[in-house]
């Protein structure tokens, strides 16, 4: 009787381990793989791009990847950037998400990417055949022209203020808004600058088109720093343009919520950053990208400004 007591015991000990020892290599192949993914967005000098960087972070540490984020010292520094990225790829990174700062020369991360079998994702600005995350930029242009329309007389003058030409989000709000002036009439485009980028030849660049164009009764800022550097000049003059920019960010919201500008399309970098990593861990995992995940864009006025104040956590 002793011994069959004994062998039940073996057999129960024998059955605990197997299971206990089942349960950990179970446990052991459930665990998710930690991706390391590269990202190099176009500068960290402003509150979009530090929202855009947190927001993906947040989204990574959420689904267990390990983020390495870098930028070139400004959004000019094509060289600085392409080495940012050779050194990414080097390090064996994933999956890497750029933006870049030149559009035109774009095509060599492509191929950087393509030599190396990394998947390869853009957000704010579109490479041809590369899944795009990001505002729809020609319709952030129509939706300016649109709102200047509607606030402006018939035949009011009108011009755009944009950022650098190397970058296609630029150059597609301008066309969405020279198209949409085009085609429904109303407006006259007399003046459009481009490669104002930062705030200071943003404000001289207004200085120059208010000379210019005394009359200028509309003007549309394709960014917020830039919307800033516009909003100094026109203080000083007793003239006020419709002034219309882009981007969710706090200083150039506070601005329209003083009405020191008229109106804001949206640009969440929060919204971005969160798509960019669930469209990266859509292709980590082998599932279909789609060429274009746009965000919303949003038109915003001084009476729900506050609203889109973002809370800084970055």
């Amino acid at each position: 009787m002793s011994r069959w007591i004994v062998l039940g015991v073996w057999v129960t000990v024998a059955f605990l381990a197997a299971l206990f020892y089942g349960q950990l290599n179970f446990s052991a192949r459930s665990l998710p793989q930690e991706y390391k993914v590269g990202v190099v967005l176009k500068a960290m000098d402003s509150e979009h791009w530090l929202a855009v960087r947190s927001r993906m972070e947040n989204t990574a540490r959420e689904k267990g990847m390990r983020l390495i984020v870098m930028a070139p010292e400004n959004e000019a520094a094509y060289a600085e950037q392409e080495q940012i990225v050779r050194e990414l790829l080097a390090a064996d990174v994933d999956a890497l998400v750029i933006t870049p700062v030149d559009i035109d020369r774009a095509d060599v991360y492509v191929g950087m990417a393509a030599e190396r079998a990394v998947p390869l994702l853009t957000i704010d600005e579109k490479i041809t055949d590369v899944p795009y995350i990001g505002s729809d930029n020609y319709a952030i242009g129509q939706m300016a022209a649109a709102y200047m329309a509607e606030h402006i007389p018939e035949g009011g003058t009108v011009g755009i203020l944009a950022g650098v030409a190397q970058q296609d989000a630029h150059r597609q709000r301008v066309a969405g808004f020279r198209d949409y002036v085009r085609e429904h009439g109303g407006l006259r485009l007399v003046a459009v600058t481009m490669d104002a980028a930062q705030y200071r030849e943003a404000a001289l660049q207004t200085e120059r088109m208010i000379e210019e164009h005394p009359d200028l009764a509309g003007l549309f800022v394709t960014s917020a720093i830039m919307s800033l550097g516009a909003v100094d000049t026109l203080s000083a003059h007793a003239a006020h343009p419709v002034l219309v920019g882009v981007d969710t960010q706090n200083d150039a919201l506070r601005a329209l919520r003083d009405g020191r500008m008229d109106a804001i399309i949206s640009q969440d970098g929060n919204d971005t950053g969160r798509a960019a990593i669930e469209a990266v861990s859509d292709a980590l995992a082998g599932r279909t990208i789609p060429a274009n995940s746009y965000i919303t864009n949003a038109l915003i006025t001084a009476a729900n400004a506050q609203d889109y104040l973002l809370q800084e956590d970055f």
